[in-house]
């Protein structure tokens, strides 16, 4: 209990002492919080943060497999950026190949598979054009200079559909982590694609 002038009890000898003292002047003993009144304090936030845990694991959102419309999604998209493999190439399927690669777009491997025989079908027609050159019979009645320049064009796109080919084939679908996700075979890391699912060439090469 505490006086009016100022003092004390000290809590080990009953000697009344400074109300500011932090030592009994007479027993030598802090005069701090009991080891008791420490112990209640202890399991009072011992039992706060045991509480504050288990709020904040009950109200955790919880973590599921994908729903069968976020994998839809996911294949799709996948599909959208493995045809935008492409671009950079100028290859445009033609009209019945558009509409086989649209009714396709819930299968990436399938997109995968038809973007490659595409390709490769018209590397051989172009590696054709280039071998008969201008004793074609398609291309006769054109003037010589014509005929050069188409040749000319055959070869460059020779050059580009077996890049395009030789980087179709190193594709791979890798998922399941992320539906119809693809990477480059031997590579830990997806194929950098935007939201649009336009490549990022940049990236891309470095990942090769």
């Amino acid at each position: 209990m505490n006086n009016a002038n100022g003092t004390k009890i000290c809590k080990a000898c009953s000697m009344s002492i400074p109300k500011a003292a932090a030592v009994c002047p007479h027993c030598r003993k802090r005069q701090g919080i009991s080891l008791i009144v420490k112990f209640f304090i202890g399991v009072f936030v011992f039992a706060a943060l045991i509480s504050t845990i288990a709020n904040h694991s009950d109200n955790a959102p919880a973590t599921t497999a994908p729903g069968p419309d976020s994998k839809q999604q996911s294949l799709e998209y996948n599909s959208k950026c493995i045809r935008h493999h492409l671009d950079r190439y100028n290859y445009i399927p033609s009209t019945a190949q558009t509409a086989e690669l649209n009714a396709a777009k819930g299968d990436p491997q399938r997109v995968l598979n038809l973007l490659t025989g595409y390709v490769k079908a018209s590397l051989d027609d172009f590696e054709s054009g280039v071998k008969n050159g201008i004793s074609d019979p398609s291309i006769r009645g054109m003037s010589e200079s014509d005929k050069q320049s188409l040749v000319r064009n055959f070869r460059k796109r020779v050059n580009e559909c077996a890049a395009l080919l030789k980087e179709l084939k190193s594709i791979e679908i890798t998922g399941p982590e992320a539906p119809g996700m693809h990477g480059v075979k031997g590579k830990t890391h997806p194929c950098p694609h935007d939201v649009d699912g336009r490549l990022e060439v940049a990236k891309f090469k470095s990942l090769k």
